[in-house]
């Protein structure tokens, strides 16, 4: 079975830019998640991943929609 990308484009809510970071020296659920640009708070990086995931499902249930 070949493997199908599912781009997920995540930006600053108040620049739009894509560049993100993550504070700290490791990555944990609690990390904070900052616009590289403006240096806006994004959020934590648990919940920044689980929005992620979120707009993967849908787009997967969207392709498998229009394949039926």
């Amino acid at each position: 079975m070949d493997s199908v990308p599912i781009p997920v484009e995540f930006r600053c809510g108040k620049c739009g830019e894509k560049a993100l970071r993550a504070e700290g020296d490791t990555l944990t659920e609690d990390s904070i998640v900052s616009c590289t640009a403006c240096g806006a708070n994004v959020g934590r990086w648990g919940d920044v991943k689980q929005q992620t995931l979120d707009l993967s499902a849908e787009e997967l249930k969207k392709r498998l929609k229009d394949l039926l």
